[in-house]
């Protein structure tokens, strides 16, 4: 049904009601999955070929995060927690079959290594990608964007999406 949205949009693109699924507002992952039918039309290797760059992107994304709040540890901590990220069923179980929710992780997973790494201009880009995705990315951008602000003394975030 979710592809069907996806070659809705590769007939049509920018039309009225191509960046919805199921009256989702969902922008960014009709563009990136639909542009693939523009291309390759009916066929479901080039959407499961974005889902697993979007995948192993998120892994990288965790793999950094843990870098950033564990930096001088002894052992590899980044490594095994990406891993464990990786391997989590439902990870893999979203790679397998893209749904419109799986952006939002990756894009939260992104914002959050920005925010930790100070980099705002990038964490904004990765916050507004993540709520132009689904509608419970507004409020997971909500959430990262507060909790960094009370938890972290040192970073003071003040961009609006």
């Amino acid at each position: 049904m979710l592809f069907r949205s996806f070659q809705k949009f590769a007939r049509r693109p920018f039309s009225s009601g191509s960046l919805t699924c199921f009256n989702h507002p969902a922008v960014v992952p009709t563009i990136l999955y639909g542009t693939s039918q523009i291309f390759f039309f009916g066929e479901v290797w080039p959407t499961l070929l974005i889902s697993w760059l979007l995948g192993i992107s998120a892994i990288m994304a965790v793999r950094n995060i843990i870098k950033l709040l564990f930096p001088d540890s002894g052992w590899p901590i980044a490594d095994s927690g990406a891993l464990l990220f990786a391997i989590n069923p439902s990870f893999i179980a979203n790679i397998i079959n893209p749904n419109l929710d799986f952006p939002v992780l990756v894009f939260s997973t992104w914002m959050l290594a920005a925010l930790l790494s100070e980099r705002y201009l990038l964490a904004s880009l990765a916050g507004a990608l993540m709520v132009l995705s689904k509608e419970s990315g507004l409020l997971v951008y909500g959430i990262d964007r507060k909790s960094t602000r009370l938890n972290s003394s040192h970073i003071t975030i003040s961009y609006a999406v």
